[in-house]
């Protein structure tokens, strides 16, 4: 049985490093378009957009690597039930929870990678990261760089950029302020540039008109233009206060975190986020585990039949999304201080109660018989 178990292991390994590969080129190709559109559009250079795609790596390789392993249960489950091995071995009486060990193996090798990149390399790339964009875009271009779409930077804030040029040129610019209800205002461009600095980003609309619908009495009035200055500093402004309320326990190793409890005088508030924190990716690293093996145990107690293998494999993935949701919502809960830290455990907790109800299923079907006979 040991051999058997290395066995399956090295095949399960195999897998999933392919299907890693396969999904990690795929995320990253995805994402590394939008980033080269990004950073030529606003004429920075090809150097800037490999450093930035590398980096991103490790976080899509950390949201990869369950889905990977589960993929990889699935494909080489019905693989080995495919070429009747399983059925071999459970004919010559090996329990589910047997079989389990080789799966049980890899989820802890996927575990500790997901524990690795959560709690010391995903935490240092995101702090390099933000560096190296702070550096290559100040922040109205951080604000402002999409084009062909509406977007809301702040709240009742609409804009629209028809293209941005390589010499930051905006062209087809339309912006909507509704942030007062007894005045709106509606700005229309044919270009418009980027001006001012960080501290007090502007910006200047060329050929347009600006126009003011005062809602009580129902009157529009239009300015037309050729030269008008927008202010964008209470964007700045927003922006600078989310940067200060955002967690930046995330861009923290988990050591740092452990250390700044220890000898570091923060506030409750703070103390909170790092705890919530710790605790989030202690979780994160005990789902793989939980979901590779709910995999197999849903395949595993299914009555093999090469006709209907879709059947145990749909129920497997839709655990799994249920198991997603059930984490995000007590996540979700929990920075609503409605529940406490132990909700980022109710999860892993479910998921493990739940496969070892369907791993042990075969154990108490044979004592039945046995009883019975």
């Amino acid at each position: 049985m040991k051999r058997f178990d290395a066995y399956i292991l090295y095949r399960l390994v195999s897998v999933f490093c392919f299907f890693s590969l396969v999904l990690s080129f795929i995320y990253w190709s995805n994402r590394s378009v939008r980033t080269l559109d990004l950073l030529l559009g606003d004429g920075k250079s090809i150097d800037i957009f490999i450093n930035l795609t590398f980096l991103s790596l490790p976080n899509i390789i950390l949201a990869i690597l369950p889905v990977s392993g589960l993929i990889s249960v699935i494909y080489l489950t019905n693989r080995l039930n495919a070429d009747s091995e399983l059925i071999a071995l459970r004919s010559a009486g090996a329990s589910n929870l047997e079989l389990s060990k080789p799966f049980l193996k890899l989820g802890l090798i996927v575990s500790l990678l997901v524990g690795v990149l959560s709690h010391e390399i995903v935490p240092t790339i995101k702090n390099a990261t933000k560096s190296m964009q702070s550096s290559v875009s100040n922040e109205m271009n951080a604000m402002l760089l999409k084009s062909g779409e509406f977007f809301n930077p702040a709240q009742n804030i609409t804009i629209y950029i028809g293209k941005i040029k390589n010499n930051k040129e905006l062209s087809n610019f339309f912006l909507e302020d509704s942030r007062d209800p007894k005045k709106l205002k509606t700005f229309t461009s044919e270009t418009a540039f980027l001006a001012g600095n960080a501290n007090n980003p502007q910006i200047v609309l060329k050929n347009g008109s600006a126009q003011t619908y005062l809602t009580e009495k129902k009157l529009l009035d239009i300015l037309y233009f050729k030269d008008f200055l927008y202010d964008f500093k209470f964007l700045y402004a927003k922006k600078v206060m989310k940067q200060k309320d955002k967690d930046t326990v995330k861009e923290m190793t988990t050591v740092q975190l452990i250390k700044s409890l220890i000898t570091v005088n923060i506030s409750p508030k703070l103390s909170h986020k790092v705890k919530t924190e710790i605790h989030r990716r202690i979780s994160e690293t005990l789902l793989p585990t939980i979901i590779i093996l709910l995999g197999f145990s849903c395949l595993i107690v299914s009555k093999f039949s090469r006709q209907q293998i879709w059947l145990p494999t749909a129920i497997a993935i839709i655990l799994t999304v249920l198991l997603q949701l059930l984490s995000n919502y007590f996540e979700d809960l929990n920075h609503s201080n409605l529940v406490g830290m132990w909700a980022y455990y109710i999860t892993p907790i479910f998921g493990g109660l739940l496969l070892l109800t369907l791993l042990t299923l075969d154990i108490s079907f044979k004592k039945k018989l046995k009883v019975r006979t």
